[in-house]
C-alpha cells in the first residue's frame, strides 16, 4: 500500500489530498456503500484538477467534465444493496423521506432549522472552495471543503436519524430496512 500511496502523492503533483481521500477509503469500502464513496473521490479528483490546471491546461475542462458525467450516472453503475443497515444507504434513504412530507408527516423533532442551517453552511463552503480554487490557495480550499463537508456530513446525519424513526411510525419505510 505504501507504493501505491507513493505514486499516487507523485502523479498528482504533490496534492496530498487525494492521498488522505484515498487512504480514508481503504477499508471502508463495501458492495452496499461503493456509490457513496465513489463521489467522494469524484470530489477529490475533480479539486484535483482545478487544482492543477494550469498543468493539465485544456485538458483539465475535459477530465472535469468527465468527472461530473460520472458523478452523475454513479448509481445507474452498480446494483442494489444487498442490505440498507449502513449509514450511508439509511442517509439516502433519510432524504427521500424527507422530500415525501406530503405522503406521511414528518414528525415535529425533524421539522426544524437544522436542513436549512447546514444548507447555508454547505454553500458558504462551496463558495469558500471556489475562491480557494480560483486564487490556487491551498487554506482557502481545505477550508471550504472542511466546511462543506461537515455541513453535508450534519445533514446527512439528521436524515439517518430520521429514517431510523420513520421505520418505526409507517410501514411503507419499514420495507425499506432490510
Amino acid at each position: 500500500m505504501t507504493f501505491w500511496y507513493t505514486w499516487l502523492f507523485d502523479h498528482t503533483g504533490g496534492s496530498v489530498l487525494l492521498v488522505i481521500v484515498a487512504h480514508a477509503v481503504e477499508g471502508a469500502v463495501q458492495d452496499d456503500t461503493l456509490v457513496y464513496f465513489a463521489v467522494w473521490l469524484a470530489l477529490a479528483v475533480v479539486l484535483v484538477v482545478v487544482d492543477r490546471r494550469m498543468w493539465l491546461g485544456w485538458w483539465a475542462l475535459l477530465v472535469a467534465g468527465l468527472v461530473l458525467m460520472f458523478m452523475v450516472v454513479n448509481p445507474l453503475l452498480f446494483r442494489p444493496p444487498r442490505s440498507t443497515r449502513n449509514w450511508a444507504s439509511k442517509a439516502v434513504l433519510g432524504e427521500r423521506i424527507g422530500t415525501e412530507t406530503t405522503t406521511v408527516p414528518i414528525p415535529a423533532r425533524f421539522r426544524t432549522w437544522v436542513p436549512t442551517v447546514a444548507t447555508v453552511w454547505q454553500l458558504a463552503g462551496v463558495a469558500l472552495l471556489a475562491v480557494g480554487l480560483v486564487r490556487l490557495d491551498l487554506l482557502l480550499t481545505l477550508a471550504g471543503l472542511l466546511l462543506t463537508q461537515c455541513a453535508k456530513a450534519w445533514y446527512l446525519d439528521r436524515a439517518v436519524l430520521l429514517f431510523e424513526d420513520m421505520t418505526t411510525r409507517d410501514p411503507h419505510y419499514a420495507s425499506w430496512d432490510f
